[in-house]
C-alpha cells in the first residue's frame, strides 16, 4: 500500500529552515538518544524545522494562494536571530510523546517570531485554511514509538533529563518556507515549494 498523497493533493505546512551548523548541533543530542536504546524514532536531519502552521494535504492548486499568504504575512516583519536552546518533552517526563529542542531568542526576537507567524496564520485563515491556534515553538529531535510501555516511556523521560545539555545554537531568520512533505516507508521527504523573505529592512 503506498503512502503516497494523490497526484492533485499535496501534504504542506509553513516552516523556518534550519542552516547546517544548527543541523549538526541536535544531531548530536539524537546520536546521544539513540544510544540509550530506546523507542524512539528519531526525526531525519532534513526533517528538523521550526514549523509556523502545519495545512495538511490541500489541493496542490491552493499551493499558490498559500505562497501569497506567506508572502503578506512576511511583508512587514524584519528578519530576526534565535536559537536552539534546551530540550524538553511533550507532554512531560513521566509520558513523554516527543522531545524537542527549544528555541529561544531576546525579547525583540521573540515578538518578531510571535508577529510573523500571527500574520501568516490570519493570512491563511482568512484564505480558509484551517490553522492551530496554539504555537508553541520548538524543534522536534524524535517521537516515542507507539508500541513502548509506560515504564519504556519513563526511561525515556529519565534518559532525556538526564542528558547533557548542548550549548546553544543560534541562526538568523531572514526568510519564511513553505514546505512539502512526502509520506514513505523510511520516513517523509521534504523539499522547499517557495522560499519567502522577511522584510529586507527594519525600518
Amino acid at each position: 500500500m503506498s503512502n503516497t498523497a494523490p497526484a492533485d493533493l499535496a501534504r504542506v505546512f509553513v516552516a523556518i529552515e534550519l542552516p547546517p551548523p544548527v543541523i549538526a548541533a541536535l544531531e548530536t543530542v539524537q546520536d546521544a538518544l539513540a544510544a540509550s536504546q530506546l523507542p524512539l524514532r528519531l526525526t531525519g536531519a532534513a526533517g528538523i524545522h521550526l514549523t509556523l502552521a502545519f495545512l495538511g494535504e490541500i489541493p496542490v492548486a491552493r499551493v499558490a494562494v498559500v505562497n501569497a499568504a506567506v508572502v503578506a504575512g512576511a511583508a512587514a516583519v524584519a528578519p530576526f536571530d534565535l536559537r536552539a536552546e534546551g530540550i524538553g518533552m511533550f507532554p512531560n517526563a513521566r509520558v513523554p510523546r516527543v522531545i524537542w529542542a527549544g528555541v529561544e531568542g531576546t525579547a525583540e526576537a521573540m515578538a518578531g517570531l510571535t508577529a510573523v507567524r500571527e500574520r501568516i496564520a490570519a493570512q491563511l485563515a482568512a484564505a480558509g485554511f484551517t490553522i492551530d491556534r496554539r504555537f508553541d515553538p520548538h524543534l522536534t529531535l524524535a517521537r516515542v514509538r507507539d508500541g513502548a510501555t509506560g515504564a519504556e516511556r519513563a526511561a525515556i523521560g529519565a534518559a532525556v533529563q538526564a542528558l547533557p545539555r548542548p550549548a546553544p545554537a543560534p541562526f538568523a531568520v531572514t526568510q519564511i518556507s513553505v514546505m512539502r512533505s512526502v509520506l514513505q516507508r523510511g520516513g517523509a521527504v521534504y523539499s522547499a515549494l517557495a522560499q519567502v523573505p522577511l522584510r529586507a529592512d527594519s525600518a
